[in-house]
């Protein structure tokens, strides 16, 4: 038993009366009375450990049980202990050996109670719980484009001629936000060569959504705006990518932008056949590589055609414990309550997989790059010249080291796939950063879903010349998509006690609403709260990595300390609180008029949502396509 790593079950707590309390694990028909301290002890042991580990860590949060012995004393007997050196323990630990041997006691009975799991225990329920697995092929490959015409060829050729090479019968879709005449030229030019291609326009969107509101009788406000965006705001990418939904509900989708190219980076000891599978517990698993500029990434970068969509396929919609089973390689690391109780329940999806990107970082800002860690932060402070290329340059390579499974947050729809057989939720259909709201409320929403993130970077190459301008720093100054994110966040505690996303979703639209029917005086000191909480909330991150590092190397504090400054200065300015993407529209008083309208039409949207797929997989069983 003393080699064998332990965790506890999940469980609910219940006060009966004084030092004691019920206990109800996951899976229990009844719950189980035990004294607190025990409890105590149990929700401790929230991550795979030794007995011993366990032990040592709960004894030394609570010193009060160990006499208030110090770290050093209290490292010094756990040694002599550990060691059979109690001769050499003076009096005052006698107590620490005694409480040392009825707590092992205790986890061991805790184990034959089955209140702590062992890895090889938890392996053994999953091989039970999936030896069938139903697969679906992925049907769908949805491109959105704003009207790049050379970039779109670019793609589509790229990917189809990858899907045909690979064997992989794909439908692709292409949705634009314009009626380009010359685009519909191309996609129907690739129909003829290869795949099946169709064009989906504003006229098809505008129409969608006028069909769905008849049949569902919902304001068709709220679709056009779900599937169209604002006409005020130029960024609709959200919008384009609800129609993609739609269209392709009840299928599984692979969604890549207009300026990516079906060529990849594997990570080391990776391949799309044989790769490590493991847990995590922490909102994005990706490690970076820094270059100075494309030529230099491309001299070092072994770019090959991979199976993109069979990649995918290996993963997007599978129970969570089957992708486990598949691997011959894999690692339980931590493990949140959700996902433990999932793989031993045989319960749980994966809803979205992510890749990763080689070429242009996508990132609006580099001010989150100080709070990189590991071998990340390694790489970019090497020296000051590397420290100074990650800044300024965009050319990165973002991926995970291996198959990477749980509960992230990050979500960069520039190459994604999409479980659409389940429930998802509507992007916000105008504003950027529309897929980090999106990911961030796949999480919130819906325990049973979970995101793999794939160790292989696809290139992703704009066709313009992009940096980081200081003057719309997306980490210093306040975008609109992270307004509603910090009310996503502040509402997680609130709809973990609704049961099911269609109900999490209706309560979050709901908030939504309420926000856009304040008054506009009251609205806009909510929205000032909101954005105070979000430089906050930046601001101690940055404390906190430059305190964790003590200060060095000092390049890298002095840019550090720079960004803070410009937060701090910002944050303290009049109007920080109105969006900076809205920077081009009227007057502070007409920009947060749009914010508050946003506000409201979204919440409609979200509470509808769940209204809305029904009807469109109703439409789409009887006319096979909805945009045909």
């Amino acid at each position: 038993m003393s080699d064998e790593r332990y965790r506890a079950i999940p469980f609910e707590s219940y006060r009966i009366n004084s030092g004691y309390s019920a206990l109800l694990p996951n899976g229990f028909k009844c719950p189980v009375e035990a004294k607190d301290e025990i409890a105590s002890l149990l929700s401790h042991c929230s991550s795979f450990r030794s007995l011993d580990d366990h032990l040592a860590t709960y004894l030394q949060t609570n010193l009060a049980l160990i006499g208030q012995r110090s770290p050093r004393r209290f490292i010094r007997s756990l040694t002599n202990f550990l060691w059979n050196s109690v001769s050499s323990a003076d009096p005052k630990d006698l107590h620490f050996l005694s409480k040392w041997n009825n707590y092992r006691t205790f986890l061991e009975q805790l184990v034959k109670q089955n209140l702590l799991v062992s890895e090889t225990d938890l392996r053994a329920q999953i091989s039970h719980e999936f030896t069938n697995d139903n697969r679906q092929p992925i049907s769908y490959l949805c491109i959105p484009t704003v009207g790049r015409t050379k970039l779109l060829q670019r793609c589509l050729e790229s990917y189809c001629n990858n899907a045909q090479y690979y064997g992989r019968p794909l439908t692709v879709l292409v949705a634009a936000d314009c009626g380009a005449s010359e685009l519909q030229g191309l996609v129907e030019q690739q129909s003829h060569k290869s795949s099946s291609c169709i064009w989906m326009t504003p006229s098809h969107r505008e129409d969608l959504a006028r069909s769905i509101a008849r049949r569902a009788s919902i304001p068709e406000e709220v679709l056009l705006f779900g599937l169209l965006g604002l006409p005020t705001v130029r960024w609709k990418a959200g919008a384009v990518r609800n129609s993609l939904l739609l269209a392709t509900i009840g299928a599984k989708s692979i969604n890549v932008d207009d300026d990516t190219l079906c060529s990849g980076i594997m990570a080391t000891g990776q391949s799309s056949t044989n790769s490590t599978v493991t847990t995590i517990n922490e909102c994005d698993p990706t490690q970076f590589w820094f270059y100075a500029d494309k030529e230099s990434l491309h001299a070092t970068a072994s770019f090959t055609n991979v199976d993109f969509v069979g990649y995918h396929e290996a993963f997007l919609g599978r129970r969570l414990g089957s992708a486990f089973l598949d691997s011959n390689r894999t690692t339980i690391r931590e493990l949140c309550s959700c996902l433990l109780n999932d793989l031993y329940s045989g319960s749980g999806i994966i809803a979205l997989t992510h890749t990763g990107l080689a070429g242009d970082s996508g990132m609006s800002s580099s001010g989150s790059l100080y709070g990189v860690e590991g071998e990340s932060r390694t790489r970019m402070l090497g020296t000051e010249k590397t420290y100074t290329e990650a800044m300024l340059s965009r050319q990165i390579v973002r991926m995970t080291p291996e198959v990477s499974i749980g509960h992230g947050t990050l979500c960069m729809s520039t190459m994604i796939g999409l479980d659409n057989r389940q429930l998802l939720p509507p992007f916000l259909p105008t504003f950027r950063n529309d897929d980090g709201l999106f990911g961030q409320m796949l999480k919130v929403c819906f325990d049973g879903y979970y995101t793999c993130y794939l160790p292989l970077a696809m290139r992703h190459e704009p066709q313009e010349q992009r940096s980081y301008p200081e003057e719309t720093d997306s980490f210093v100054f306040i975008y609109a998509s992270v307004l509603f994110q910090q009310c996503v966040h502040e509402m997680e505690k609130t709809l973990k006690h609704y049961p099911g996303g269609e109900s999490r979703l209706r309560v979050l639209g709901e908030h939504f609403i309420n926000i856009g029917q304040l008054p506009a005086t009251t609205f806009r000191n909510y929205i000032r709260k909101l954005a105070l909480s979000v430089a906050s909330t930046r601001l101690r991150y940055l404390d906190g990595s430059l305190h964790r590092h003590s200060a060095k190397p000092t390049y890298w504090a002095n840019g550090l300390r720079s960004v803070m400054g410009r937060l701090k200065t910002a944050m303290f300015s009049n109007g920080y609180e109105v969006p900076i993407d809205l920077s081009n529209v009227g007057s502070d008083e007409e920009r947060m008029q749009i914010l508050r309208s946003t506000f409201y039409d979204y919440g409609r949207l979200v509470c509808l949502w769940p209204t809305v797929r029904k009807i469109a997989s109703q439409m789409r069983f009887e006319a096979k396509n909805l945009i045909e």
